[in-house]
């Protein structure tokens, strides 16, 4: 049986587009009944199937794109369709998420991983080029235009370059002045032009007065101003030189004007000229934009036919005069010459510009100047133009920074952090940029200048309480920079104040567990990746804990056989040798089908289980380990597969990696009896067993009964006034026993 999902019907926050089914059945007469069940499976049971291998393999930061995916089930016992579907899809589809994730190259269906900002990102793009959304839009998302906002406040940089880029398109220009809003467009242009957006868009908005008022031409307002708008991107996006100057802009409103309304450039001058004469008496308008017309009206008027050509100016050689001499009062450029040049020569030629800046550096006095000078967007720009790859996560790091600083009430100001990271984005030009070593960089600088130790600054920094709420790929790297040099810088006191931290974060977890859910994510997360990216010290870590309950509480919910793998593979200790020398073994019983479900379910969580026994006993003997990982990896086994799993008891402990001799006797005796006693117990007690020792959830107690749910026992449980059912009904529901009695 084949099941093939199409890119990807919409559930909570996954999307598949299509599923089709390609399936033979033995039986004819329950062909149609077969089909019925699939159909029926798949509307009860697969969206939540989906849903959970989903949420367990994709981050909830990033957005995964699957063009197409096939998942081969295998044969399906009829008799436990349902089930078996729900156990092999689930098992199919965690496999096929590996293989595209770790053997994407060699296969012809690919996935795309991208973060929720560059998702939105290729939404805006997509519907800027094609006027609709694409197949892989969530309404959850948004609108167009609650997008766009969303974007414009949390990633304007990456979003104005991304329209830059796009703009040029004549067709993509015109619907973004006539699809988004007006207060979306007015952010479009500020962030175009930083530093002459008011002056735009006053003008613009005395074009359109000036229509509604005068009908200089003969159309609507409305449409109109869509045209201004249109009329101010273009210049923007393709006609503005280097540097802005107002009569260009005005020039280049009223020629696309002309053009759009078919008049004759000097004509529509003409008629403005005679307009002028109304608006000078017009208090309203301002003069500015009055003398800006007049210039153009007076050079439409001029008879010369030739214009002497004029020598290009060369802005680089204007530049460095300024920073030279910057407080010169002959200096023609202003400081908002200055940001507007270099945001505009850092975009038009990237290399030339870097090169310019390099060799700024290399001149002190030069470069104090240009530090003074530019301002945030200045600095923005840079950043794209220098590491276009990277500047995304410093603009994140340097805003986050300007917080922890301020929380501290240290001296240093956000323009400082904005020359500090742009001193490290010149030096790491050419080698690795990471959050670890920026941290280093800002720690060892700010160190020096709040006269304070490295691990002072370090501590202060990475108190939770101050970071913010918001759970973001860049703010837990940068957390875990900080965190890293730790174990860099401080030897052996590192695990020390690792413990400190953990502590905090488990402590963290039940407080916000109870208030703040979204803080409580974002920890829970710093945790998760602190175990796979430190697995052995926060292992450590959490060994001296001292809250167990909590401790465990943590691990049942948010650790996963993957990650418990990877801190077992790093400890040096004889209960971690003990486990790995069990999945080996393991590992040889698959081939046996006979034992192969059970073996399967053991794997499943074998390393899991076995770290938390760890964590919570370290001191039991070797025997007393074993026993334990194997009680807890069998207690969810039906009768039947108890039975097997008795028989890869004595598997086990015949292979010659878990040698026998080297434990008692009548030890292993009693062990292997304890399995023996436990099959002949039965489902009821079981079920108490599982709630009252192991705290198990009620999604796992549901499992647990529905596995055994043709248990003899558990039959006539059902169809009688059984007391221990009841206390088992109203563990999983509320009255649970009176709403039986009452069906």
């Amino acid at each position: 049986m084949k099941l093939i999902v199409e890119r990807m019907i919409e559930n909570n926050k996954h999307i598949v587009s299509r599923v089709s089914w390609e399936t033979s059945f033995n039986d004819k007469d329950l062909a149609f009944s077969f089909q019925s069940e699939i159909s029926r499976w798949g509307k009860l049971k697969m969206a939540d199937e989906l849903t959970r291998v989903f949420d367990e393999f994709c981050p909830s930061e990033q957005v995964w794109k699957i063009d197409s995916l096939e998942l081969d089930l295998g044969q399906i016992d009829y008799a436990d369709l349902h089930g078996s579907l729900s156990r092999k899809f689930s098992k199919e589809l965690s496999k096929q998420l590996k293989e595209l994730l770790f053997y994407a190259g060699n296969r012809k269906d690919k996935i795309e991983i991208v973060d929720k900002t560059t998702s939105k990102l290729s939404l805006l793009q997509s519907y800027l080029s094609k006027g609709y959304m694409p197949w892989w839009y969530k309404s959850e998302s948004g609108n167009i235009h609650q997008i766009l906002q969303a974007l414009l406040k949390s990633n304007r940089f990456e979003t104005i370059n991304v329209l830059r880029v796009v703009g040029k398109s004549q067709g993509i220009r015109r619907r973004m002045a006539w699809q988004f809003k007006d207060d979306s467009l007015t952010k479009i242009v500020a962030g175009l032009e930083p530093n002459n957006h008011q002056q735009i868009i006053e003008f613009k908005d005395k074009f359109v007065g000036i229509q509604d008022r005068e009908k200089i031409i003969q159309t609507n307002v409305s449409d109109f101003s869509r045209e201004a708008w249109f009329w101010v991107l273009s210049h923007l996006l393709v006609e503005r030189g280097s540097l802005f100057n107002k009569v260009t802009f005005m020039k280049s409103m009223l020629t696309q004007m002309a053009s759009r309304y078919n008049f004759k450039y000097e004509e529509l001058i003409a008629l403005i000229e005679r307009t002028i004469k109304t608006l000078t008496i017009n208090s309203q308008v301002q003069s500015d934009f009055i003398s800006t017309l007049i210039i153009l009206s007076d050079e439409s008027l001029s008879e010369r036919k030739k214009v002497a050509k004029e020598t290009p100016m060369n802005y680089w050689n204007l530049l460095e005069n300024y920073l030279r001499c910057k407080n010169d009062k002959t200096n023609k450029l202003s400081s908002t010459d200055v940001n507007d040049l270099i945001s505009s020569l850092s975009r038009e030629n990237k290399s030339q510009f870097v090169k310019w800046l390099l060799n700024i550096k290399k001149h002190s006095s030069m470069w104090s100047a240009l530090l003074l000078t530019i301002n945030e967007t200045t600095y923005a720009a840079i950043f794209y133009s220098v590491a276009p790859t990277h500047s995304d996560t410093l603009l994140s790091a340097i805003n986050l920074m300007t917080k922890l600083v301020k929380s501290n009430q240290f001296s240093t100001t956000k323009n400082d952090l904005w020359s500090l990271s742009l001193d490290y984005l010149i030096d790491h030009k050419n080698n690795r940029i990471d959050s670890k070593s920026y941290v280093r960089h800002l720690i060892d600088v700010l160190a020096e200048k709040e006269k304070s130790s490295k691990l002072n600054l370090l501590v202060q920094f990475t108190q939770l309480k101050i970071w913010p709420s918001e759970r973001s790929k860049s703010n837990i790297e940068l957390y875990e920079g900080m965190i890293s040099l730790y174990k860099e810088d401080l030897g052996n006191t590192n695990l020390n104040i690792l413990s400190k931290r953990v502590n905090e974060l488990l402590n963290k977890l039940n407080q916000y567990a109870l208030n703040d859910g979204k803080l409580a994510n974002q920890n829970d997360e710093i945790l998760v990746r602190w175990i796979q990216t430190n697995p052995k010290e926060v292992f450590e870590a959490m060994l001296k804990y001292e809250h167990k309950e909590r401790l465990q509480e943590f691990l049942n919910s948010h650790l996963k056989n993957e990650q418990a793998q990877l801190v077992i593979e790093k400890l040096n200790n004889t209960q971690a040798s003990i486990l790995i020398r069990i999945q080996r073994v393991l590992k040889e019983l698959r081939s046996n089908d006979a034992l192969a479900q059970v073996v399967q379910i053991i794997e499943g969580k074998l390393m899991m289980i076995g770290l938390q026994i760890m964590l919570i006993s370290p001191r039991f003997s070797e025997l007393e380990f074993i026993k334990e990982v194997l009680a807890q990896s069998s207690r969810m086994m039906s009768k039947k597969q108890l039975e097997l799993f008795n028989e890869v008891i004595n598997e086990l402990f015949e292979h010659n990696r878990i040698t026998v001799s080297q434990y008692p006797e009548t030890a292993v005796a009693d062990f292997k009896n304890k399995f023996r006693i436990l099959n002949d117990q039965d489902v009821l007690i079981r079920t108490h067993v599982l709630i009252s020792k192991y705290g198990s959830e009620r999604i796992e107690i549901g499992g647990f009964l529905l596995n055994n749910f043709k248990d003899e026992v558990f039959i006539t449980a059902r169809v009688s006034d059984d007391d221990d059912l009841k206390l088992i009904l109203n563990y999983l529901l509320q009255k649970g026993s009176l709403l039986k009695s009452s069906l």
